[in-house]
């Protein structure tokens, strides 16, 4: 539900809450209108958006993703719908707040304290008319509710709650006055216009005369003043009453808005027109107490802001004075002669035993000495060896080095060096030839290796029976084998391969081509040719006549 706020009044407001954009809901407490994508207000009846990036601002003590915002009178002075936005995309999720702008007399009525309980209505209409609420106004404005002016129509039945007494009324006001038939005691009986004037001072032309002149002014104010209880109902009448448009109450309601001894009575223009502008007393110009006492009581944590005193002291007093030396390092080292005033209990072994006879040894004096042998390493071989592999990366160091080379167990390499590179007790052989010759035995170095031929060998008389693993290459050729021609003899198998058609082996390249062409070139030896090779000149020299346009002889038997 949105919160009322008073009319052109300074308010302090509360906006949240602000939560994290990336997990909707840790607070956030270092938002600021400043750094903020948007903080801005919607005015009613879309009035032009406020920006607020200046207004003040400062978090809810005790309260997460809360703050306070300072509203002033400017932002205030459109009755109607407000609302409040700050956004920050990067930081939060956007934050609005609705507020309702109540004008001043409304809010009075609405909240002003009242000892009653009930509040205020001022009635502008009756009947949706407003001369109407007028002349209610006037009959009954708290003079005595004597009806004023305004003649009442009324029917009345009864007087003292008899009827009768009614009826004679009416009978003696429309007969009019009879001393014979409608005698009423303490009368005058006599109807004469001396009477009339001896009761009121003035004759009924007179009367006549003084209300039928338009215009009426008193000749002599002399004595003619307010009561004292009307000029008190002036004084006291409630500024919440005060709402007519263009009356006088209205204008002094809203435009006494503060005290006049608050205000100055130069204009800007004067003051700022002044070139020096300089205190010309300042006695007894100070911070009152209370003003003192709440600087120094100030929260160290409220003092946030970058740039400002309270930031630069809450940052720097880090420590305690006592806690520091009062002299500068310059200071220090300016000393040419810096000694120990008291050398009471300080003794040094060996021949020189002051601090001044041993000052007399210098860098150059130390680094001259050949041998420099420390008597005791304390933990620094320890510390050394104990040294942290993540903590050196210094590029080019030792320590690096071996961080990034030594990355594996030496048990996980090779045992073999450069196999190019001669080997410690084998004269003659390199690292390769050992290599080689251990791994064509298994391992076993017996000098020389077994050759292309024997290994051949050795595979050809390996026993069918010690080859039987389901994909190994000799279950494979024992399979193929052992399927041909029904498992047929060696001597079946060959005559089967004999027996194959020409014509059945045309691939490119493999054997049966070979052994085609090579039966055509015996068939054409038989011809005339003394050899396979003689065969294969001839055609050639053949295929050139043919070429170049010459006839070939008739023996060649050439159809062109």
């Amino acid at each position: 539900m949105a919160q009322d706020l008073q009319a052109n009044t300074e308010v302090i407001v509360r906006i949240g809450s602000f939560v994290d954009v990336g997990d909707a809901f840790t607070p956030e407490t270092g938002i600021t209108l400043g750094a903020a994508d948007e903080a801005e207000l919607l005015k009613h009846n879309g009035v032009a958006t406020v920006d607020i990036s200046g207004n003040t601002w400062a978090p809810i003590a005790n309260c997460d993703g809360w703050y306070n915002l300072t509203l002033t009178v400017t932002d205030t002075n459109t009755e109607g719908n407000l609302t409040v936005v700050v956004q920050d995309g990067s930081v939060c999720l956007p934050v609005h707040v609705r507020f309702n702008v109540l004008s001043q007399a409304a809010w009075a009525s609405k909240y002003g304290a009242k000892d009653t309980g009930y509040m205020d209505v001022n009635v502008k209409m009756i009947s949706e008319d407003t001369t109407a609420a007028d002349n209610c106004e006037a009959d009954y404005d708290g003079t005595g509710y004597a009806g004023g002016t305004i003649v009442k129509q009324g029917d009345v039945t009864k007087l003292g709650g008899v009827a009768q007494s009614a009826t004679d009324l009416k009978d003696f006001a429309d007969a009019g006055y009879d001393p014979a038939t409608n005698k009423v005691e303490g009368v005058k009986l006599a109807d004469t216009a001396t009477a009339v004037t001896n009761d009121v001072g003035i004759t009924q032309a007179g009367a006549d005369k003084v209300w039928g002149t338009a215009a009426r002014a008193l000749t002599d104010k002399a004595g003619f003043s307010l009561s004292i209880a009307g000029i008190q109902a002036i004084w006291d009448k409630a500024t919440s009453g005060l709402t007519t448009a263009g009356s006088i109450g209205k204008l002094i309601v809203d435009n006494i808005n503060a005290t006049i001894s608050s205000r100055s009575s130069h204009t800007a223009a004067n003051v700022w027109s002044v070139a020096t502008r300089a205190l010309t007393d300042k006695a007894d110009f100070a911070l009152s107490t209370a003003g003192i006492q709440a600087i120094w009581d100030k929260a160290t944590s409220g003092l946030t802001t970058a740039g400002s005193i309270g930031k630069l002291l809450v940052d720097n007093i880090n420590a305690t004075i006592s806690s520091r030396s009062s002299h500068a390092a310059s200071a220090i080292w300016s000393v040419a002669t810096r000694a120990l005033t008291d050398k009471a209990g300080f003794t040094i072994s060996g021949a020189k035993t002051t601090l001044d006879a041993l000052n007399d040894i210098t860098a150059a004096s130390v680094w001259a000495v050949g041998t420099r042998t420390l008597t005791s390493f304390g933990t620094l071989t320890q510390d050394m060896w104990d040294k942290l592999t993540s903590a050196l990366t210094t590029a080019g160091s030792i320590g690096k080095l071996l961080v990034d080379n030594i990355d594996a167990a030496i048990t996980s390499r090779s045992s073999h060096g450069d196999p190019t590179a001669a080997i410690k007790g084998s004269p003659g052989k390199t690292n390769q030839e050992v290599y080689d010759h251990e791994r064509g035995t298994d391992g076993a170095y017996t000098g020389t290796p077994p050759t292309v031929g024997q290994i051949a060998d050795q595979i050809w008389d390996e026993l069918q029976t010690g080859h039987v693993t389901a994909g190994s290459f000799g279950k494979y050729l024992d399979t193929e084998v052992s399927g041909v021609v029904g498992g047929g003899t060696p001597a079946t198998i060959a005559d089967a391969v004999w027996d194959e058609l020409k014509a059945g082996h045309a691939v490119s390249g493999s054997f049966g081509v070979l052994l085609a062409l090579e039966a055509t070139l015996t068939a054409m030896k038989g011809s005339g040719f003394v050899t396979t090779e003689d065969s294969l000149r001839v055609i050639r020299q053949y295929i050139d006549q043919l070429e170049s346009g010459e006839k070939p002889p008739s023996k060649a038997n050439f159809t062109v």
